[in-house]
């Protein structure tokens, strides 16, 4: 591709990635919790929205606090962490609920939202030192 054919980076366009991005891992979780449950039961539902909740708030969260604001390169980390955090959470959950290796995998799940929120707090603090080192060197 030549730099006129390329289309470029702009803040829609990355706004626009962000919300696919969500929602395709939303629908993924819902579906995955369907197939590996009784959704046909009440208690099942009592059960498993804080569990939806929990799983799905690293990602929700961080895109939810800055929709439509920020600037570009700010948004583009956060869509690089949405991106990682999504394809990690959802292989945590298929390999931890639909590939057992013992009867405790699937409390992965519940301890891989602890994982997310670290990774978030790896791609904050990049982002500021990244932004900091270029501010002092201008």
């Amino acid at each position: 591709m030549t730099e006129e054919t390329m289309p470029s980076l702009t803040f829609k366009r990355v706004c626009r990635a962000q919300r696919l991005v969500v929602g395709a891992y939303l629908i993924t979780v819902v579906a995955l919790m369907i197939g590996s449950g009784d959704p046909k039961a009440i208690d099942w539902w009592l059960l498993v929205l804080p569990m939806f909740f929990w799983i799905t708030a690293p990602i929700i969260g961080p895109n939810a606090v800055s929709w439509g604001s920020g600037s570009l390169s700010a948004r583009v980390v956060l869509l690089a962490y949405t991106i990682i955090a999504s394809i990690g959470g959802i292989y945590a959950f298929v390999d931890a609920v639909y590939f057992p290796t013992n009867s405790t995998s699937p409390i992965a799940v519940f301890f891989f939202a602890f994982y997310q929120w670290g990774l978030l707090l790896v791609f904050l603090l990049s982002f500021v030192v990244v932004r900091s080192v270029r501010s002092t060197l201008k």
